[in-house]
C-alpha cells in the first residue's frame, strides 16, 4: 500500500513537472516563478486577479472559470499573444477597455457571469470566432460590435437584450446566433433586417424570445438551416409560413402549436 502511493505521488509529480515544462500551469504563484515560460494558465480558486497578469507575456491560453474574481485588471491587454479566453461562472460584473486590446483572441467565453455592459472596445478583436455571452445581465450590446469581422458563432441566451444593432448585418462569417436556450431567452420583440446580409449564417436560436415574425428578407437566406422557435409567440399562421419558406431546413417548433 505504501509502496502504491509513493508510486502515485512520483507519477503525479511527473506530470506535473511535465506540464511545466510545456508552459502549462495551474497555480497562478508557481507561474510567476517563471511568468516568460507560461502558455497555458487555468487558475480556478482565485479571489481577485491581480496586475501581475501582465508579466506573462507568452501566455496563449487563460483560464479563470468557476473562481471568485469580479473584474479584470486593466493588464489583462497586455497579454498580446493570448488566443483563448474562458471566464465563465464566476461574479464578473464588468470589462475593462483593455480587453480590446487583445487582438490575437480569437476565443471569449464570458458565459455565466453578471456582466451587464460590453465596451465598445470589444470590436477591435477582429480575430475573434467564438464568442459566448449567455446568462448574463446585458440589456444591449453596442454598435462596434458589427466590427468582429472574423466572428463565427455568438451565444447571448438568458439576458435582458431588447433589441440587436443593426451593425450586426457587418459579421459576414456569422454561422450561428443565439438569441434563446434552455436556460432563458431575451426580451426581444424584432429581428433587424441587416440579418438578412449575413449569407453564411445557418443557425439562428430564438427560444423564449419574444420574437412574433421573422424579416422575410432573412427567411430567403439559402444558408440558414437550423431555426429553434421554441417558446416564441409567434402565430400558427406565421410558423406554417416559415415552414414553407425554409422546405428542407431543420425547424423546431412547441409541439401542438
Amino acid at each position: 500500500m505504501k509502496t502504491g502511493l509513493i508510486y502515485f505521488l512520483l507519477i503525479a509529480t511527473s506530470i506535473s513537472s511535465f506540464a511545466q515544462n510545456a508552459g502549462w500551469y495551474t497555480d497562478f504563484k508557481s507561474a510567476l516563478k517563471n511568468p516568460e515560460n507560461v502558455i497555458k494558465l487555468r487558475c480556478n480558486d482565485l479571489d481577485s486577479l491581480s496586475g501581475s497578469i501582465g508579466r506573462f507575456i507568452h501566455l496563449e491560453e487563460l483560464d479563470l472559470s468557476l473562481s471568485r474574481i469580479t473584474k479584470l485588471p486593466p493588464e489583462i491587454g497586455e497579454l498580446s499573444k493570448l488566443e483563448r479566453l474562458k471566464i465563465w461562472g464566476t461574479n464578473l460584473s464588468s470589462l475593462p477597455k483593455e480587453i480590446g486590446d487583445l487582438i490575437q483572441l480569437k476565443y471569449l467565453d464570458l458565459g455565466e457571469n453578471q456582466i451587464t455592459e460590453l465596451p465598445k472596445e470589444i470590436g477591435r478583436l477582429r480575430l475573434l470566432k467564438d464568442l459566448h455571452l449567455e446568462s448574463n445581465k446585458l440589456t444591449s450590446l453596442p454598435k462596434e460590435i458589427g466590427a468582429l469581422a472574423s466572428l463565427e458563432f455568438i451565444d447571448l441566451h438568458n439576458n435582458a437584450i431588447t433589441a440587436l444593432p443593426e451593425q450586426m448585418g457587418k459579421l459576414k462569417n456569422l454561422k450561428t446566433l443565439i438569441l434563446g436556450g434552455e436556460a432563458g431567452g431575451n426580451p426581444i420583440q424584432a429581428l433587424p433586417k441587416e440579418l438578412s446580409l449575413l449569407l453564411n449564417l445557418h443557425s439562428l436560436m430564438i427560444m423564449d424570445c419574444m420574437i412574433l415574425e421573422i424579416p422575410e428578407e432573412i427567411l430567403a437566406l439559402h444558408s440558414l438551416k437550423y431555426l429553434d422557435l421554441r417558446g416564441t409567440p409567434m402565430t400558427r399562421k406565421m410558423l406554417i409560413h416559415i415552414e414553407e419558406s425554409k422546405k428542407g431546413a431543420e425547424i423546431l417548433e412547441d409541439p401542438g402549436k
